[in-house]
């Protein structure tokens, strides 16, 4: 049944820059895109829409937000230009919310994700002087909202690994994470090029072990496709009991979750020719 329809000042960035709790709509936007009149605003609505309350000019000047989450009293945000400040809002009391915490380090995250009452992941970039420097994983510890901290972070430097991307920095159904087995896998892809060799891909997944007292620890890498010149999307891992399943668009993969690289298995998947015509699509 149609009730009411409220507009707020700004656009949302993704699905979870809203949240309901008890009653009350929590919605975080920007409005504006470069320069000094760019606005970051929490806003607090009741059931009828009507505002309660808002926090204005979150983040420093030029910022914008890069990701949201919302779990239980409390709202998380990152935003961007040249450092990281990753906020704690304090959302107890829908009327008074306000800043609790407060975090700034290089790079950004544009993807977050509760992993119990004491820590929550980050996915994102590493910072090089406002851009980016290589896909950066990050644990942050948020069990001391007035203070939160980063409590483990890998970053893969270009200049180390060449450019890099993971599809979990924008999909987060691409992440997989499990705590009951103590991993986090995303997939990665990387290429370089040369003007004799051109240009040469790596893509697969990234699994990582995470425990609360020692942090991140790489498992293994579960390669699809190796110092190739066509480059291979990897878009899934899943597991049932002991074994991954990884899924890109030329392999499905199974291996071992206490030995990732070790193949299993592997089907190759059919090469699809698409044409102009979206309805015209074959298979070999």
């Amino acid at each position: 049944e149609y009730v009411t329809t409220k507009t707020v000042l700004g656009y949302t960035l993704n699905q979870f820059s809203m949240d309901e709790k008890d009653g009350y709509l929590r919605i975080a936007t920007t409005s504006g895109w470069w320069g000094e009149n760019i606005n970051n605003r929490l806003f607090v609505l009741d059931e009828n829409l009507d505002e309660v309350s808002r926090i204005e000019n979150l983040g420093k000047p030029g910022e914008t937000i890069h990701s949201v989450r919302f779990v239980g009293d409390y709202g998380y945000v990152v935003t961007f230009q040249r450092t990281d400040p990753f906020y704690v809002i304090n959302l107890s009391d829908p009327e008074n919310p306000f800043k609790e915490g407060e975090l700034e380090i290089p790079g950004f995250s544009t993807y977050l994700q509760p992993l119990n009452d004491q820590f929550m992941l980050g996915i994102g970039f590493g910072d090089s002087e406002g851009g980016t420097n290589g896909i950066k994983i990050s644990i942050y510890d948020i069990s001391d909202k007035t203070n939160p901290v980063e409590f483990d972070v890998v970053t893969f430097d270009y200049e180390d690994f060449g450019w890099s991307c993971s599809s979990a920095t924008y999909n987060h159904k691409d992440l997989l994470v499990s705590l009951s087995k103590g991993i986090i896998a995303l997939p990665f892809s990387t290429y370089d090029y040369s003007p004799e060799d051109g240009y040469s891909f790596n893509s697969g997944i990234l699994v990582y072990k995470f425990d609360k007292n020692d942090g991140l620890s790489k498992s293994g890498f579960i390669t699809h496709d190796q110092n190739t010149d066509e480059e291979v999307y990897v878009y899934k891992i899943k597991f049932i009991d002991q074994y991954f399943y990884t899924i890109s668009d030329k392999y499905i993969k199974a291996s071992l979750i206490s030995q990732p690289e070790s193949i299993l298995n592997s089907v190759s998947l059919p090469e699809y020719q698409y044409s102009t015509n979206q309805d015209d699509v074959t298979t070999d």
